[in-house]
């Protein structure tokens, strides 16, 4: 019996996107990262609107398989509490957005379990993403969430 590991191929740019839809099982949406590091730039180009413009380059890659894709985001800014508001206040003057636009940021998870998981299954609708990637420093605080979604 053959077994084969699935590819997972990641990018921000419309080339890549195009080719991971072509050709891996799992797309993972990144920054731009030409900074050499997660920066205002870098958040500015991963809103939920380039976000979007980021799953069309991967549908037009995909085509007919496009439905058989998983696709993936790390939330570098995961903040599991109940009042997430100092913390979302300071994230998003740190990188020039409201605080509406770092509350919904793809790489951003502010707030108590209930509130992620209606964020994350509210991403999954509207971008499709269904594969998260936290820092191991999140880990615990995520188990929650995890254990909430699991198989859904």
């Amino acid at each position: 019996m053959l077994f084969r590991s699935p590819i997972m191929v990641g990018g921000g740019s419309p080339r890549v996107l195009r080719l991971a839809g072509r050709e891996a099982d799992i797309v993972s949406l990144n920054f731009n990262n030409r900074a050499g590091m997660i920066g205002p730039d870098g958040v500015s180009m991963s809103t939920e609107a380039e976000t979007q413009k980021k799953v069309r380059w991967i549908r037009e890659g995909a085509g007919e398989r496009f439905d058989e894709l998983e696709i993936e985001i790390g939330a570098y800014f995961t903040f599991v509490m109940d009042d997430p508001a100092p913390v979302l206040g300071q994230f998003a003057q740190m990188f020039g957005m409201t605080e509406d636009e770092m509350r919904v940021h793809p790489h951003a998870l502010f707030g108590s379990v209930d509130t992620i998981c209606d964020e994350l299954e509210r991403r999954r609708e509207l971008h499709g993403i269904s594969y998260i990637t936290v820092n191991r420093e999140t880990m615990e605080p995520f188990a929650p969430v995890v254990a909430r979604l699991a198989g859904t």
